[in-house]
């Protein structure tokens, strides 16, 4: 496509670089309801361990106007039953090129707990052609990392996310669209509010952008669910 779509809403995100980064260890958990469609986002709150980071002492508003686009419905929580290991969340880029499918973003959840927050992108099979009638979900390549205000920016037209009075931006691209046949119709179904942190930034051949604002680079975690969920977990 050649022009830079602003469908959905919320996102936003970047901070002045962090000369020393520090690693946190955050324990919790992650799992699915009954039909795997939406993530746990009441999961026992993580345990952070140690190393101060450095951060740019800059305070900034965390809310922002959003971009324009079709209405969506507001995110849902979802029940809990499985636990996930404990893992460890820094502020170094995260990057996964595994790809499943043609993936298109449908919804995006939040769950807030004591010492982090939890987004989680789902994203369907996109086959108009029925090539693949078996395959309902799908997994997209992702790129998720801290990124200077220059680039805190829409692809295609290079305009300035809403939330750019956020000191530190935390760039989530996903190899995916959010539309769908030749029409380009909007597939994102559900999204966070219009006050939230996460803004969005852009669906642009074959990107999807979001940000996350916040006063300071805050350590984060990118993993797949399963079912085409991804969540990104963000130390508060």
């Amino acid at each position: 496509m050649s022009g830079s779509r602003r469908h959905g809403r919320g996102v936003v995100g970047r901070v002045a670089r962090c000369s020393a980064v520090a690693a946190v260890a955050v324990a919790l958990s992650a799992c699915a309801d009954g039909d795997g469609s939406t993530p746990d986002e009441r999961v026992p709150v993580p345990t952070v361990a140690a190393s101060p980071t450095t951060t740019s002492g800059v305070t900034g508003p965390e809310e922002a106007t959003r971009t324009g686009g079709a209405p969506v419905a507001p995110a849902q929580e979802a029940s809990a039953e499985t636990p996930a290991p404990p893992f460890v969340a820094d502020t170094n880029a995260d990057l996964s090129t595994e790809r499943d499918g043609n993936p298109v973003l449908v919804s995006v959840t939040k769950g807030d707990h004591d010492t982090y927050v939890r987004y989680v992108f789902r994203f369907n099979h996109s086959d108009p052609d029925g090539h693949q009638p078996w395959r309902r979900f799908a997994r997209p390549p992702w790129d998720v990392r801290y990124v200077p205000q220059s680039e805190a920016v829409q692809d295609g037209s290079g305009d300035p996310v809403a939330n750019v009075g956020s000191e530190a931006h935390l760039r989530i691209r996903f190899e995916a669209n959010m539309h769908d046949g030749a029409e380009g119709q909007n597939t994102l179904q559900t999204s966070v509010s219009d006050q939230d942190a996460l803004d969005f930034g852009s669906d642009y051949e074959g990107r999807v952008t979001w940000f996350y604002g916040s006063r300071s680079e805050r350590p984060f975690r990118v993993f797949y669910v399963g079912d085409g969920r991804v969540a990104v977990d963000i130390v508060t």
